[in-house]
Parts: structure tokens; C-alpha cells; sequence
């Protein structure tokens, strides 16, 4: 999340469902045997924003509860977004019979609670997915209210992705002997150069991610950098970012997000801070 705001908060969410790259990985809904032997859907519930700061307006405009919805599948099909100011979102997606996304529809607007309807300006995007052998060739987002991207994808003999092409950048990939991703070449306009190197233990755990910046290889400054800490079997993660401050999350025992906290300004750990936890449980399933 990035210098949040109401509907930023929304679209925070969409970003938790839907990674670029299509797969809707960072749900991690699945299924697994509960503790009477049925095979359950594990997944998240629920979703809550709340924020830290001294300004009531600032804490509602903040705030929102998303409820999320899957399918016999297990695969998240729709979810819905209410903020504390009256405005809210839902996403609709629809699924393959391989189970893979080919289409998801996104709206936020002003809510009436009494129509369950939006009303006056509403944002409305849709993404299509398509693929080729089950490997996703191109994601295709265009606006009801004008203009569309691209994103085209491109993979190795492993199948492991290697390339994405999109209106503004690209981003190359590149793997380690043991077939981890070792690092992320992305190209912008003007040339500009971000590169992010990812470092394993000895046990192949994914323990830091460091980005840098620069044009035509000359390497200015360091933007990001994420350690990865596991204690008692628990996963923790810390994210400095140049631009946008400092972030926590936290796991459960599972290793599911549960929490991501972005700390505003350079007061950290203290003054405002914007919070959304997962709430995880098995889902009724339609």
C-alpha cells in the first residue's frame, strides 16, 4: 500500500488478490483436511483497514471491512469493499476449467446500504487473462471509462517466467542453480534500470530482497530493501522503501499474511500508521 487513501485502500485489496502476474498466488486459498477429516477451504475471510492518526476524518476515510466469497474450487470469486465514509467495491472473478482466472471486474463507488447499489461516479475496470498450455500469455486490463495496458508474458524451457512486457516497462527474471529466482531486471521509461536481488539460507528460505535504481547500469541509490525473519516457526517481514516509508507484516503458523502495517513518515514507531489484517478460517463454499 502506498500513501493510502479510500480508494486506494480498496484497490490495496485488489492487489492482495490479483499480482500481475494473474495467478492469485497471494490469496493462497486451498484446500486442506480440517480436523473432522473433510476437506475444507482454507482461506481468507475477511479483510480489516484501520489507521492510526490523531484526525477522526483521516481514521473512517481509512477504515473498511472486505468480506471475500469462493467457489466449489475453492478459487475466491467475489468480494466486496465498505469504507467508513460510505464508498465501497467488489470484484468478480470468473475462472477456466483449470481453475485459472480469465476474467475479474472491479467497481468502487459511493454505497447506499439501503439498494446495496452504487451511485454517482462509478469506477468500473475489467482484466482479461489468457493462456496458452495453462501458462498465462497476456493480461489485458482495459477501463469503462477509456484507454487499456498489456501485459505479455514469456517463459523458459522450465516454464518458469522469464520475461513481462507491459505499455511502460519490462521485467526480466533470472534463477539460481537450484531454480530460485535470484533477481528482477525491470526497465522503465528513460532507460531507468530497477534491479532486485533475492537472498536464501542455507535451508533455501527466502531471507531478503534488496532493489536498486539506476540508468544505463550506473547504480545511484538503494529503494527497498525486505528481510524475512523466522523465529519459532514464524515468519516475519520488514520493508524500508525510499519512497513510501517503512513497512511490517506478519504470519501465522500456516505462513498466511496476516498483517501489513505501513508506517507513515519518519515517526515510526509512532503517529500514523495504516494496518489491514487477514482474517483466515475455512469458507462456505458455493
Amino acid at each position: 500500500m502506498r500513501k493510502l487513501n479510500t480508494k486506494t485502500v480498496f484497490l490495496s485489496v485488489i492487489l492482495i488478490i490479483l499480482p500481475l502476474s494473474g495467478c492469485l498466488e497471494d490469496m493462497s486459498s486451498r484446500t486442506e483436511v480440517a480436523e473432522d477429516g473433510s476437506e475444507q477451504c482454507w482461506a481468507i475471510l475477511q479483510a480489516f483497514t484501520t489507521m492510526e492518526h490523531e484526525d477522526e476524518w483521516m481514521r473512517n476515510g481509512h477504515s473498511s471491512t472486505t468480506t471475500f466469497t469462493y467457489d466449489k474450487n475453492c478459487n475466491m470469486v467475489s468480494s466486496i469493499s465498505l469504507d467508513g465514509e460510505g464508498y465501497g467495491g467488489f470484484v468478480n472473478i470468473t475462472y477456466n476449467d483449470a481453475n485459472q482466472p480469465v476474467l475479474m471486474e472491479s467497481t468502487w463507488g459511493e454505497w447506499n446500504n439501503t439498494t446495496s447499489t452504487f451511485e454517482g461516479d462509478v469506477y468500473r475496470n475489467y482484466h482479461a487473462y489468457v493462456y496458452e498450455n495453462g501458462l498465462l500469455m497476456q493480461l489485458h486490463t482495459y477501463y469503462e471509462s477509456g484507454g487499456d495496458e498489456y501485459w505479455n508474458y514469456t517463459y523458459d524451457a522450465q516454464g518458469r517466467e522469464v520475461l513481462v512486457e507491459s505499455n511502460y516497462d519490462t521485467t526480466e527474471s533470472f534463477y539460481d542453480a537450484d531454480g530460485r529466482l535470484s533477481a528482477t531486471k525491470r526497465t522503465a521509461w528513460g532507460d531507468y534500470v530497477y534491479l532486485t536481488n533475492y537472498t536464501y539460507d542455507a535451508d533455501g528460505i527466502l531471507i531478503q530482497e534488496i532493489e536498486t535504481t539506476g540508468n544505463s547500469g550506473d547504480w545511484e541509490e538503494e529503494l527497498e530493501y525486505t528481510n524475512h525473519t523466522i523465529v519459532d516457526g514464524l515468519r516475519t517481514s520488514t520493508t524500508y522503501s525510499y519512497y513510501d516509508g517503512y513497512f511490517t507484516y506478519t504470519y501465522n503458523d500456516k505462513g498466511d499474511l496476516v498483517s501489513e502495517t505501513e508506517y507513515w513518515g519518519s515517526d515510526y514507531p509512532e503517529g500514523t500508521s495504516t494496518t489491514v489484517t487477514n482474517h483466515w478460517g475455512y469458507a462456505d463454499l458455493n
